[in-house]
């Protein structure tokens, strides 16, 4: 991005083309950051998942797979409904 940046300002070009540089650096921009901001989503997610199944189970015991099952079936379910609705045919 920088590069861009620097070459943009070796170029001379017009308002016109110097504006549509400016727009396609700022959308790649926001999308660096927009990644950033969920990253570590990834490695955080299936932790608080292991850490809420353990506690579960702690407290609860055995039956606490029988509402797990539950829950996880239900996810799948929604998202098999949601992908199919999502489909649009072009």
């Amino acid at each position: 991005m920088d590069a861009i940046g620097a070459k943009l300002l070796r170029l001379r070009l017009d308002k016109e083309a110097e504006a549509k540089v400016l727009t396609l650096v700022i959308g790649d921009v926001q999308r660096i950051n927009n990644a950033t901001l969920f990253i570590h989503d990834f490695w955080v997610a299936p932790l608080e998942v292991a850490l809420g199944i353990w506690l579960l189970w702690r407290q609860v015991g055995a039956p606490s797979m029988t509402v797990l099952g539950i829950a996880l079936g239900m996810y799948l379910s929604l998202q098999v409904t949601l992908s199919r609705a999502r489909t649009v045919p072009y």
